[in-house]
């Protein structure tokens, strides 16, 4: 009988293709999207898949309306550039959805080894389709 993973494992399974998915959705046939902080255009490659609300929020953290195709430059030496990140989401969305975010952020959630894998299934699924 194969030994079930760990949600540790799960976890930064899901990341990782949570991540890929992103910066696909967020890229053309040749890889390159705009920056949803600097209008910059780079490269999947090059980009990260930036969270609005940090990582460590549990329940925005695999939102894909929380995350966007964002420069390494603006999401790790910028902070994320918080501010024209809401501009963003306001203006993509509605003109509310970053409060919506920032209160689905501070609902307390678990998810368990199934769900999580359940998760890891659904990305898998919707990067197959780009």
């Amino acid at each position: 009988m194969a030994k079930k993973p760990k949600r540790k494992t799960l976890v930064r399974k899901l990341d990782r293709i949570f991540s890929e998915y992103i910066r696909e959705r967020d890229t053309d046939n040749r890889g390159y999207g705009k920056c949803c902080t600097s209008g910059k255009t780079i490269h999947k490659s090059t980009g990260h898949a930036g969270h609005f609300i940090s990582r460590r929020f549990m329940c925005t953290r695999w939102d894909a309306e929380n995350v966007h195709l964002q420069s390494a430059y603006d999401n790790t030496f910028l902070g994320g550039r918080q501010y024209e990140y809401a501009l963003f989401i306001n203006k993509k969305y509605h003109a509310d959805k970053a409060s919506e975010l920032l209160l689905k952020s501070r609902e307390t959630c678990k998810f368990s080894t199934d769900e999580l894998q359940e998760m890891i299934e659904h990305y898998k699924t919707l990067l197959e389709k780009l």
